[in-house]
């Protein structure tokens, strides 16, 4: 969710903002600021679980955020633009085999 407001940084991104981590809380702790606390507390504890990989929820809705990414810089690459990178970095980032499974099907098939 922080993202509405951070965006989807790629992993180079982390060489110049060093706190991303603490500015999405940051960012997470203003979006919901305003709904009941115990509604607020359930949206910041799921977003501590994703954030820190805890479950097996949080870590497949993260390699799902990464297989977006994937395709996302495919659509790119298809309109000129050089995504090998930025490919390298979302490949790198993958964690379950489905999914390094899912991205090595998206990778032959975008040819």
């Amino acid at each position: 969710m922080a993202e509405v407001r951070l965006l989807d940084l790629p992993a180079r991104a982390k060489k110049y903002i060093k706190n991303k981590e603490e500015l999405e809380k940051e960012i997470m702790k203003d979006l919901i600021d305003n709904l009941p606390t115990s509604i607020k507390r359930i949206f910041f504890d799921t977003f501590n679980e994703y954030q820190e990989k805890k479950s097996k929820e949080a870590i497949i809705t993260h390699d799902a955020d990464k297989l977006d990414m994937l395709l996302q810089a495919i659509e790119y690459s298809k309109q000129g633009y050089n995504t090998e990178e930025w490919i390298k970095d979302v490949l790198s980032s993958l964690i379950t085999p489905t999914a390094k499974r899912i991205a090595d099907v998206i990778l032959r098939c975008k040819e």
